[in-house]
């Protein structure tokens, strides 16, 4: 067995041609080495190629006249393969190669029997896709211990524009936390034929033994005209370390309404109850009357270093209207959250002025680095309470980058678009200012 390392992988001769002709495989053969070694040193295991087999495939071309390739592969080896690089080639009536795509996949691997989707869009100016060879340019062996995860009851719905969203929530009921690398769903038509594929757009990548968390998928790159059947969801998952899960609380009370744009809006506080510095990502879980999943959200707190004992507003948005919302979970996503050693800098305000207006509020102000050092990343967040309960109805907040030297002052101009149900002779605003 001889050793390849990168700089001969370049050239090796790893091509596994696969011509689709009204979306049918062949599977080629391969003859390249394998090497023993760690995937990525100079050393890397190098697969044959014919590892990884197409097991469904289809072209389209979506509303934007951009055409697409949707494949489905698998490995049928006894032993992991990943971090592929795959050239597409286009080929005309009579065979001959029109246009070529290059892409890496899988780099978290296919476990042996393991299936994941692939999908390549093309310049605008690929006139049809009808026929196409894959060549498998490099492959490596990998090593991955899965994790079995459970999908909860997921709900697919199609806009006017065609685009389908897929929400629910995916959970684990081993003793271990799982890492999810990735995530992605495929839709399919009565006779299993793939439609199109897409990535998950919420989710958490770290999930919690026991624990559940929401998912959600929005596809494109596909015909209006197409009627979907059925959907798969595919994870490439690990056994995770524990993560440290944060002590927060979600303070009440909750403000929800529904803005001009027909979007929905929960407001509130979270404290930080713990120990450490924070600086967290929220998931949220929207469902109706029937306990339906209707929404999925993420956000990152603007209050980025969170102390302890301290609170930060958040404003969570989805496109629901409120009375399709009836309940919700909120959750931090521990994946994302993390714990930071140096707290911002609170900052002193100057020449404030509230304008509030029918359909907006606008602040202006001046933010004054009143310390010692030169500052930068200033955060300002603007908000309106009511003033009977202190309850959070409306948020907003700029991330203003640049230097800011000590005793110097810095602009800002904020506009809050509240909720319009509310009296605004009863409403009161603030404003915080951080810097690092």
């Amino acid at each position: 067995m001889k050793r390849i390392s990168r700089a001969l992988l370049l050239i090796l001769v790893v091509t596994l041609s696969i011509t689709l002709f009204a979306c049918k495989s062949s599977k080629p053969d391969g003859d390249a080495d394998i090497s023993p070694g760690e995937v990525g040193s100079q050393d890397a295991a190098v697969a044959k190629g014919d590892e990884i087999e197409i097991v469904s495939s289809s072209t389209s071309q979506d509303v934007f006249g951009i055409w697409h390739i949707h494949a489905l592969f698998t490995n049928s080896a006894d032993y992991g393969v990943g971090q592929a690089e795959l050239e597409f080639v286009v080929l005309d009536s009579e065979g001959t190669a029109v246009h070529s795509e290059t892409i890496f996949a899988f780099p978290y691997g296919l476990t042996p029997g393991e299936v994941q989707p692939v999908s390549i869009k093309f310049p605008i100016s690929v006139a049809t896709v009808n026929q196409f060879e894959l060549n498998v340019v490099s492959l490596y062996k990998t090593e991955r211990a899965s994790v079995q995860l459970e999908e909860g009851a997921f709900r697919l719905s199609t806009a006017e524009n065609g685009i389908v969203t897929l929400l629910g929530e995916v959970s684990i009921n081993s003793d271990q936390p799982a890492t999810i690398r990735s995530a992605k769903a495929a839709l399919f038509s009565a006779d299993g034929e793939i439609i199109t594929t897409a990535s998950c757009e919420v989710c958490s990548r770290y999930l919690e033994a026991g624990k559940s968390a929401p998912m959600s998928f929005i596809f494109f790159g596909h015909t209006t005209t197409e009627v979907i059947d059925h959907y798969e969801i595919y994870f490439s998952t690990e056994v995770a370390d524990t993560a440290t899960i944060f002590d927060v609380e979600i303070l009440e009370p909750l403000h929800t309404y529904t803005d001009e744009a027909g979007a929905f809006h929960l407001l509130g506080d979270l404290e930080n109850t713990g120990e450490q510095i924070l600086d967290l990502n929220l998931l949220g879980t929207f469902y109706n009357q029937a306990g339906e999943i209707v929404g999925v959200s993420s956000i990152g707190l603007p209050m980025n270093s969170l102390l302890p004992g301290e609170s930060s507003p958040f404003d969570m948005a989805l496109l629901a209207p409120l009375d399709e919302v009836a309940n919700w979970s909120l959750q931090v996503d521990h994946s994302i959250s993390r714990s930071v050693d140096t707290p911002s800098r609170e900052l002193d305000i100057q020449g404030e002025l509230v304008t509030p207006e029918e359909y907006k509020w606008t602040i202006t102000g001046e933010a004054v680095n009143n310390s010692d050092q030169d500052l930068t990343m200033v955060l300002v967040v603007a908000g309106l309470r009511e003033t009977a309960t202190g309850k959070l109805v409306g948020l907003t907040y700029k991330l203003k980058p640049g230097e800011f030297p000590a005793g110097s002052s810095i602009p800002y101009d904020l506009k809050i678009s509240p909720d319009l149900s509310l009296d605004p002779t009863k409403l009161e605003s603030f404003v915080i200012v951080r810097a690092r």
